[in-house]
């Protein structure tokens, strides 16, 4: 190994076990990747980020671009800057639902060994790919993630590390931490063995936090998942404006997701699970001034077909546990 290996600094392991590893890396595994991007009223700036991914790849790797329902001219955009393009699949959706669009991109890139989502607004490093290849040389990894620097807010932030901050892992399955301390990944930052997406991962329809509801199936499907943290910066999130958009149906759709998947949670996380969700649906109405919507929020019906919160709805392996559990 050269002096002038890159550096890498990686926390590795199955949940809950994940130590940190750090030191320089010279080997590239030799892997496959498909990118999704949905693309939704992007015109301004999905074919940058595109460029951007391309700049990523492999010769073996894909990119899919879904369009779904845009106004903007954004197909028109994507198909005057790609047609023909032996890397890129470009495909249309009627209207603009992500879930679908990203359900089909993740079938589009198929056989590729692993998925990365990425959304239209947030681009990657030029070295992302690069670095996801050093860190699955060191360790068999099924999940990867990294933080991303997040503009838009008053002031610069990061998305994506929300497991460092939280001093996670502290319960023995991921399904537990994530009902108790929330979503720890950020959508464009993941990388997923496609071998883990072998359903629909987002439930098609449903709009806002459609993101964390696939993360927890996910994670109720693999408790004990192969997961790297990547400590690097390794792209940029644009922020617009969280859940201050849409304030009350995320907080109701976050409520049904904790709702829908601590049931398969002990009694003392699907308590905590859900008084967390009562004082965040409170506090952030008081701080809106909508605390008439806070009933319909918490005690709103949970639709099963949206939120899929049900071991009996996914694939197990027969021994009571997640499959691909890994423990």
């Amino acid at each position: 190994m050269t002096g002038t290996a890159p550096f890498l600094r990686l926390y590795h392991g199955c949940w809950p076990d994940l130590k940190l590893w750090t030191g320089p890396v010279d080997r590239i595994a030799r892997t496959s990747f498909g990118v999704v991007i949905p693309a939704h009223n992007n015109a301004g700036c999905v074919v940058d980020t595109a460029r951007r991914v391309l700049a990523n790849m492999e010769p073996e790797d894909r990119l899919a671009i879904i369009e779904n329902g845009s106004t903007d001219g954004t197909w028109e955009a994507l198909t005057a800057a790609f047609s023909g393009h032996s890397q890129i699949l470009l495909d249309r959706l009627p209207d603009g639902d992500a879930a679908a669009a990203r359900n089909r991109g993740v079938e589009l890139t198929a056989p590729s060994e692993f998925v990365c989502f990425c959304d239209a607004d947030d681009p990657w490093r030029h070295d992302k790919l690069a670095t996801v290849r050093r860190a699955l040389s060191v360790a068999e990894l099924d999940i990867i993630m990294h933080p991303m620097l997040a503009i838009g807010h008053e002031r610069l932030s990061l998305e994506g590390a929300a497991m460092l901050d939280k001093q996670l892992p502290r319960s023995p399955v991921l399904l537990d931490d994530m009902m108790k301390y929330g979503n720890i990944f950020a959508t464009s930052a993941l990388i997923i063995r496609r071998s883990l997406l072998s359903f629909p991962v987002f439930s098609n329809g449903l709009r806002h936090t459609q993101d964390f509801e696939a993360w927890c199936l996910l994670a109720q499907n693999y408790r004990c998942p192969r997961l790297g943290y990547l400590d690097h910066l390794l792209g940029v999130h644009n922020w617009m404006g969280g859940l201050s958009k849409a304030l009350v149906k995320r907080l109701a759709n976050e409520d049904r997701i904790v709702r829908s998947y601590s049931q398969s949670c002990s009694f003392r996380v699907r308590a905590r699970a859900r008084l967390r969700s009562l004082l965040r649906s409170a506090w952030y109405c008081l701080r809106h001034g909508t605390l008439r919507d806070l009933p319909s929020i918490i005690w709103g019906p949970v639709d099963p077909a949206l939120f899929r919160g049900d071991t009996r709805a996914v694939p197990s392996n027969g021994e009571g546990r997640g499959a691909g559990e890994y423990r």
